[in-house]
């Protein structure tokens, strides 16, 4: 059953200036305007990693009977996200933030486990428990105990296909591989466990379906 954990283990201020700028100057931004910026930069982009608020996505598994599954996102405001993991055996809520360079995880349960923390209020003072994704994400790049394989990579799936695809990857000791790929605007779009021996290769995939 370790095997398997990948499946329920997986998976960003503005100031104003007063003074007045004479006509045909130029005006330079202070160093926390330019700062500002790219916090918002980086939050449009972070945000392009989940699903819009009440989107439910179905994936379609192979290789085990809980990798089907939904995810539905649930956003709190624009700095923290839940996402609802649905196997049909369970369900797991992961809940994140998104800071200036990363994604962080900042708790994983069961939805219906006692005392677990669902509202905004009870979810943004928690520390951080993971990485999620880091920015920018540049193949090569590792964070926690993840690697960044591929950004440009093509993918066709049930529901489209899809270009420039972020993959990160974390091998195990015993040689065992989960690999989880991304796509901008849409977030996690597949998982894929694998491992091989001499005997035979064990492979489990969730591959995303559909969206509602």
């Amino acid at each position: 059953m370790k095997k398997f954990t990948f499946l329920l283990l997986l998976p960003l201020l503005l100031m104003a200036c007063t003074k007045e700028t004479p006509p045909d100057s130029t005006e330079v931004p202070s160093s926390s305007e330019q700062n500002d910026t790219i916090q918002s930069e980086n939050t449009t982009n972070m945000k392009d990693y989940f699903l819009q608020d009440g989107s439910i996505a179905h994936f379609l598994g192979d290789g085990n009977e809980y990798a089907t599954y939904t995810l539905r996102t649930e956003w709190l405001d624009d700095h923290h996200v839940n996402v609802y993991e649905d196997n049909g055996g369970m369900e797991m809520l992961r809940s994140y933030r998104l800071g200036d360079n990363q994604i962080t995880l900042l708790q994983q349960e069961p939805s219906d486990a006692e005392g677990v923390a669902t509202t905004l209020e009870t979810i943004r003072d928690m520390q951080p428990i993971g990485t999620y994704l880091q920015f920018p994400l540049e193949k090569g790049d590792t964070f926690d105990k993840w690697t960044v394989t591929a950004t440009d990579a093509e993918l066709d799936t049930p529901l489209q296909s899809f270009q420039d695809v972020v993959i990160i990857e974390h091998t195990y000791e015993d040689g065992a591989v989960s690999r989880v790929y991304f796509a901008e605007g849409f977030g996690e779009i597949k998982r894929e466990y694998s491992h091989k021996t001499d005997d035979n290769e064990f492979k489990v995939t969730s591959v995303i379906e559909s969206i509602e």
